[in-house]
This record gives C-alpha cells, structure tokens and sequence, in this order.
C-alpha cells in the first residue's frame, strides 16, 4: 500500500488491499486509517463466516475482495484503489486495452452487490475490472501480480489520455518493446568492475520504477562491460526492488537488440528503452516530437525520430535516441548515468509538449538560438 500511496495511485483514505494465504485465509487493510502510515499490526483477519480479528476495523469494501475469492480459487491478492487515470476511465466507461480487463456496472461501494457485479467479470476470466463510476479492482494469484496488473492499467489509462490531448485521430495499441530476456548468458566474471556496474544498474533501474519512467515489469537498462560482453537487468523481476544479483552478463555476440547496438556504435556505453507514459503518447500516435523546446532539451536530446523497430542504423550522435512505433523510446549513451538523464529529459520535455497545447502551443527556439546552441554543445560522441 505504500508503494501505491507514493506513485499517487490512490489517496489517504482510498483503496484496499488483501491476501489469501495457503491456509484460505484472508487478511486485509483496515478502513478509516491513513494509507500513507499503515503498519503490519493494522492488518485484520477476515473469517469465514463475515467476522473479523484485530486492532482496527475492518475496510468497508471487504465484501468486494470476499466475492473475487469466492469466484476464483486461484486468486492469492486483491488490489482496489483510486487512481487519477483510472477514476477518469470508469467515469468516461472507457476500458483500457489491457488484456484480462472488463467492466463492471455501478453498485453502491462497500455491498454486497458491488461484490457479486465485480466477481461476474472476474469469473468471466478477467483479471480486473473497471467499475463504473468508481475505481478498478486487480487480482492475480499474488498481491504483488495484482499490483503490477494495476499500474499496468494505470500507465495504460495516462498514456490514452496524454494520446488523446495531442489531438492524434487514432491511437495505436500499446506494442511490447524488446524484451530484456537475451538467448545466452555467461558466468559472472566475479571482477569489482562487474559488481560496481551492477550496483550501478539496479540502482538506477529502482530510481527510474520512482520517476515513473519504469513499471514494476517494463523497462530495459544494460551498460557495457568489457570488449566481448554486457550488462542487463532481468526481464522477469520487479524493478522496483531490483539488486545486483538480477543483473546478467550477455554476450556482444547474442542478437538481443542491445547487443546489436553496442557491436555497431563501440561509443556507446549504455541503453534503455522505456514506456513512461508521455513519451509513449508520441510514439503510440505518430505526432512529431520537437525537441526545440527549451536548451536542455535539444542539448540533451538533439532529434527524436519515429522509427518502426530497432536497428543500429537509426542511432547516432546526431540522434541518440528513437522513438519506437507503438512501444515507447530507445535511448543510447556513453555511461549509465547520461543514458537515464538523456530518458529523463525525454519524458520531461514529452510532457511540457503535451502540457503547452492549453497554454497556446509551442513557440519553438529560433534558427539562430538552435545554430549558437549546436556550436556551445557540439556532439560528444
């Protein structure tokens, strides 16, 4: 709950979460406590039969999360919550295009009847609901399935609508980027080189799940390490709580998309690729996105173009960075850290973009502002 309170996924008072362990007990957060301080021994245990134990009352939407249950015996963790995006979905009755979502009617919040419409579309196969007017529930056989299935939808919902506030005629659906699981991995070579560069990766893997620039289950960072090899996060972890330990060694020689990139450019020192929610929106709708927005901007990112998949010849110094149709950004440099200020940059300047539409739209730098900027920062690499 904590990690949802901080993304600002729901409010002090909104959501609740609950668990079923091996035993078919069910154990939830309370109702009427501050979801921004709760503790382990707040947690109450929900009985059978409609009673609960513990220190606080329990959520008055416990009937919600008893329905799912009882409708899925493979559910382990329950997840309501009342996030910005996905309020405006369920007031609009707009589902996001995320598999296993469907909708569920309007039904007074803490009843049994907002229970039985709620477990009818996950008893339908669904793993969450949209309820009209109201929030969207998740479930998944852990509570932390649950949680990724929410943001999923949650950075599915920003995303259409940051799409639809760059005027764009149609939006295309959300395609996966590469995937960070290469085809071969080598043994660590155990040197502190290594270590410190996995310590690097993980650390500013979690500081981009924070800057919502990753999800707990997308976005890719490697660096690399030495002639023959390179460094990658896990595909299959949650990055939010990433160590070194997830990172491995890959081979130049793999066809990993990274791999191809480092083997064609040896200046380049470090990749990502990400989905953060306004970039996104540009890649999703074929809007140019202008980087002659502010200094920083065309500096750091210099031209941003769209491009239908990843190939080695799109990048160069003059472009670092591409924009990949439907999926997100991919974006090259010489160290970990100019790579993830360079995506940063990105968003940012996405969503001053997407921002400055209601202010009038973008006066953009001038010719000779763009010339004297091109001979104050020329191309390092």
């Amino acid at each position: 709950m904590q990690r949802i309170y901080d993304l600002r996924m729901t409010t002090t008072s909104g959501g609740n979460l609950s668990v079923r362990d091996g035993r078919g007990m069910v154990w939830m957060t309370p109702g009427g406590v501050d979801k921004g301080a709760l503790q382990p021994s707040d947690i109450v245990w929900l009985r059978a039969d409609g009673t609960f134990s513990g220190r606080r009352r329990a959520s008055s939407e416990r009937h919600l999360h008893e329905h799912i249950y009882a409708a899925r015996p493979d559910v382990g963790g329950v997840l309501h919550a009342h996030s910005p995006a996905l309020v405006a979905c369920s007031m609009a009755r707009t589902v996001p295009e995320v598999d296993g979502t469907g909708f569920a009617p309007f039904a007074v919040p803490g009843t049994d009847q907002l229970g039985e419409v709620a477990a009818q579309v996950f008893a339908s196969g669904a793993n969450a609901a949209v309820m009209e007017n109201h929030g969207v529930v998740t479930a998944g056989a852990t509570l932390t399935e649950a949680f990724h299935r929410f943001e999923a939808l949650e950075f599915e919902a920003r995303t259409l609508i940051c799409a639809r506030r760059l005027g764009a005629p149609a939006v295309t659906k959300i395609r996966k980027p590469c995937s960070c699981e290469p085809s071969e991995t080598l043994v660590p070579s155990a040197t502190r080189q290594e270590e410190t560069l996995r310590e690097t990766l993980a650390t500013f893997t979690r500081r981009a799940c924070r800057r919502l620039l990753f999800t707990g289950m997308t976005g890719c960072l490697s660096a690399r390490l030495d002639e023959g090899s390179f460094l990658l996060i896990r595909g299959n972890v949650d990055r939010a709580a990433m160590s070194g330990l997830d990172v491995e060694r890959v081979p130049l020689s793999d066809d990993h998309s990274h791999a191809r990139v480092y083997r064609n450019d040896a200046s380049v020192g470090s990749i990502a690729e990400a989905s953060p929610v306004h970039v996104t929106a540009f890649s999703r709708t074929g809007v140019p996105f202008e980087t002659r927005t502010i200094p920083e901007s065309y500096v750091v990112i210099r031209k941003l173009d769209l491009v239908p998949s990843v190939e080695p010849e799109y990048l160069s110094p003059a472009s670092p960075a591409v924009l990949v149709e439907g999926a997100g950004v991919f974006v090259t440099g010489r160290t970990v850290l100019e790579v993830f200020d360079r995506l940063e940059v990105i968003e940012t300047t996405a969503e001053a973009l997407i921002d400055c539409r209601v202010l009038g739209g973008l006066s953009p730098l001038k010719d000779d502002a763009i010339a004297a900027l091109a001979s104050a920062y020329p191309l390092s690499r």
